[in-house]
């Protein structure tokens, strides 16, 4: 024992502790690190799967178990295996050792990564649900396309005045604005607030232009982190045009029914008509729209008192021509 105590106490000693020590450590922290790896199947949110190549399913993490129930009855014949099972005799004879692949059943998509556990008939299966990105993905090819489908000109203009992009139909309706840039007719409008969009001041912008025959309602959105605008230009021709054609048939309307009321107005008992056989009297008169429905009226008629005199009588009379309305007042 002394001789131990005196060799451990020498440098080569304490070179021997020093180096035990550290092995010591190394193989606890290895041991952590196995132990980590094992809990990872366990602790992963995706299902975790290891089949034999037989068919039978050796291991679920909690989460294949909640989702696929069924799998170890179904083995090879569960919806989730079914890329592998086509693949199944290449992984027999060691022509593929890794399998990535995507799959769709349930409403849900996966994708899958196999792999073949070196000298073992394992395969240990890793499903991702990328359902949420593909939709994603969808969505975002979606709005990429969109500009290429519309059927109005879609552009998009750098602040520096040059066209980035044009749309089909922006192309074929301004063949010359690529040579233009931002000084073509279609931006004559939007030109004066080009350095409130590259202070940040603006983030979008609407109008109305006309170019040559046609007229178009502009939706312009600044795209900041690359300082380009892009605007939409719909064909409002149509619209505009009906929208004149009914202000001048309104407009003719309503002279028609101005020139009415002028009528109804002269066929009224004036005011000198009434101070003639009224002393104390006042008129509320007020049409709801311009001819009243409406009237009122009077006149004076000589009465027989006996048979030698006559008296005047004064007739008034407020109208309401309920259920007629205008055309039954006139």
């Amino acid at each position: 024992m002394t001789s131990i105590i005196s060799y451990l106490c020498s440098a080569a000693g304490i070179v021997l502790l020093i180096f035990l020590i550290r092995a010591i450590r190394k193989s606890a922290t290895d041991r952590k690190k196995l132990a980590n790896l094992a809990l990872f199947p366990q602790q992963n949110p995706n299902p975790v799967v290891e089949v034999l190549l037989d068919g039978t399913v050796s291991y679920m993490n909690p989460a294949a178990q909640n989702l696929f129930p069924d799998l170890p009855k179904l083995n090879f014949s569960h919806p989730l295996l079914a890329e592998i099972n086509k693949r199944l005799e290449d992984f027999r004879s060691a022509k593929l050792s890794m399998l990535n692949c995507e799959l769709s059943f349930n409403e849900r998509i996966y994708e899958q990564k196999v792999y073949a556990l070196a000298e073992s008939n394992i395969l240990r299966v890793y499903s991702s649900d990328i359902t949420k990105q593909k939709e994603t993905e969808k969505r975002l090819a979606n709005l990429a396309l969109f500009p290429q489908q519309n059927p109005n000109p879609v552009i998009e203009l750098k602040l520096d005045g040059k066209v980035s992009y044009l749309n089909p139909v922006a192309s074929k309706r301004f063949p010359d604005m690529q040579e233009k840039g931002g000084e073509h007719g279609l931006f004559d409008i939007i030109r004066p607030h080009f350095e409130a969009f590259q202070k940040g001041e603006m983030s979008s912008f609407t109008c109305e232009i006309t170019i040559g025959q046609e007229i178009y309602e502009q939706k312009v959105y600044a795209i900041p982190e690359s300082q380009i605008l892009r605007v939409y230009s719909s064909d409002i021709t149509d619209r505009k045009r009906t929208e004149q054609i009914i202000r001048e048939k309104n407009k003719d309307i309503t002279d028609s029914i101005n020139y009415a009321k002028r009528i109804q107005r002269s066929m009224l008992p004036s005011d000198a008509d009434l101070n003639e056989i009224l002393e104390d009297h006042f008129i509320l008169y007020l049409p709801k729209d311009i001819v009243s429905g409406d009237f009122y009226w009077s006149t004076v008629v000589t009465s027989r008192k006996n048979e030698t005199s006559t008296e005047k009588l004064a007739l008034v009379a407020a109208v309401d021509c309920t259920g007629h309305g205008v055309p039954g007042a006139l």
